[in-house]
C-alpha cells in the first residue's frame, strides 16, 4: 500500500514555520531528532522528528493553529511525516505511528484543503475533525476506534468510513475490516492460568479483538478471535497482572491468580 505524503496543490512552508509542540511528558520520553535526547515540554517537532515512549511513560502533543492534540501512550514510536499548507490555506498534517497507541482530538477543519492522516505499517487513518484512537501491535495490526466524527480507514486500495461509535481493524497486507459498533468491553475471559516451580507461567484467554493485551513491558499478540497466550519466566508471585486497553487509551487492570 502506498500513501501520498504531499498532494500536488500543497505548498511546503519554510522550515520551522509549522511544527507540533510537546506540551507534557511523563516518565521516559525520548525526542527523535538529529540527536536523540530526553524530551521536555516546549520541544518542537517538525517533519522527520518525533517521540518514543518507554513503559509507563506518555506524552501530550499540540498541533499548531489549535488544530488539536495527540495523546501518546506508553511504548509508542511516533513521527511527524510532513507538515504542509494547502493552496487554500488549510493545514495538512501527516503523522506516522510505527507501534503503540495514540488518541487524537481534532477540531473540525474550516478549509477544504485541510486534512490529518495517521499512517501505520498496515494502513492510513484520515480525518477532517474528530476524536479517535489508533493502536499498532508489534505484529503491525492497526486498530481504529472513533469516538466523535468519522475516520477514513484505508489499506490495499480500499477504504471504509469508521463513524462515531464504530471500530475497524487493519491487518498487514489486507484491506480494513468492515466497521462494527464499538462496545468498550475491557473484560478478560480466562481459559488457563498455571504456574510451575521452575518459574514458568502460562496464561491463555480471550478479549475483544479490538483491544491490546499487555503483560509487564510486553504487548501480547491478539488473534482475530481475541485469543491470546502468555508464557513467562519472570513471574515470582502466585498472581499475574494483565492490562486490557482500547485504541482510545481506556484500560482495565486484571489480576490473574495462578494455580
Amino acid at each position: 500500500m502506498g500513501a501520498q505524503a504531499v498532494y500536488a496543490n500543497d505548498v511546503q512552508l519554510p522550515k520551522g514555520q509549522r511544527s507540533l509542540e510537546v506540551r507534557q511528558t511523563q516518565g521516559k520520553v525520548t525526542y527523535k531528532g538529529s540527536r536523540p535526547r530526553p524530551a521536555q515540554s516546549g520541544d518542537r517537532l517538525s517533519a522527520g522528528q518525533g517521540l518514543t515512549t518507554a513503559a509507563r511513560s506518555s506524552a501530550v502533543i499540540g498541533i499548531d493553529s489549535n488544530i488539536g492534540i495527540v495523546k501518546v501512550a506508553e511504548k509508542t514510536d511516533f513521527t511527524v511525516r510532513n507538515l504542509t499548507i494547502a493552496a487554500d490555506g488549510g493545514r495538512v498534517t501527516l503523522l506516522n505511528v510505527h507501534r503503540g497507541q495514540v488518541a487524537l482530538q481534532v477540531r473540525p477543519f474550516t478549509h477544504k484543503g485541510s486534512r490529518l492522516e495517521v499512517k501505520t505499517p498496515s494502513g492510513i487513518a484520515g480525518v477532517r475533525g474528530t476524536e479517535f484512537g489508533v493502536a499498532v501491535s508489534p505484529q503491525g495490526r492497526t486498530a481504529i476506534m472513533t469516538n466523535e466524527g468519522s475516520v477514513a480507514a484505508e489499506a490495499q486500495g480500499q477504504s471504509v468510513m469508521v463513524e462515531a461509535g464504530y471500530s475497524s481493524l487493519i491487518y498487514p497486507g489486507e484491506p480494513p475490516t468492515p466497521p462494527r459498533p464499538t462496545v468498550e468491553d475491557l473484560s478478560l475471559k480466562l481459559n488457563t492460568s498455571d504456574a510451575y516451580r521452575s518459574g514458568l507461567v502460562r496464561v491463555a484467554g480471550k478479549v475483544d479483538p479490538i483491544n491490546a493485551v499487555i503483560y509487564g513491558d510486553q504487548e501480547l499478540e491478539v488473534g482475530r478471535d481475541g485469543s491470546f497466550r502468555l508464557e513467562s519466566l519472570t513471574q515470582q508471585r502466585n498472581w499475574a497482572t494483565i492490562v486490557v486497553r482500547t485504541p482510545l487509551g481506556k484500560e482495565k487492570i486484571h489480576r490473574i491468580w495462578l494455580r
